[in-house]
């Protein structure tokens, strides 16, 4: 029969036994891991690095076509400008001249005495 101190020395065995094996065990985890962690990190670096020129590539597209884009605008804006002036010179030239019309119309009702036209 067994005693309580061959029990405790039993105990103690295959807690020493445990220690070991979990220890290699550990060990062996722990080396699998900091090889799993650099193999992650390299190819984290990889694709960031490919993320980053894949981004500067459409960026730098990005900046070209709206450089073409802006060339094409250059002489839109010129002919737009050309009418807007043109359009400012005409209404200048016809307002000046309907009110000249409307005051010699006033002119002429006063004299003849004539009552006010009504416009439609």
């Amino acid at each position: 029969m067994l005693t309580k101190k061959d029990l405790e020395d039993i105990g103690k065995l295959v807690d020493d036994r445990l220690d070991k094996r979990f220890g290699q065990q550990d060990a062996k985890m722990d080396k699998r891991f900091s090889e799993q962690d650099a193999k992650m990190d390299k190819r984290f670096a990889e694709q960031r690095a490919e993320t980053n020129e894949r981004f500067k590539s459409i960026d730098n597209q990005f900046k070209a076509q709206v450089l073409n884009f802006d060339k094409k605008l250059k002489p839109i804006n010129r002919k737009l400008n050309k009418i807007q002036k043109d359009l400012n010179a005409t209404i200048d030239f016809f307002d000046s001249d309907v009110v000249d019309l409307k005051r010699r119309m006033d002119r002429v009702e006063t004299r003849l005495q004539l009552p006010p036209m009504i416009a439609n």
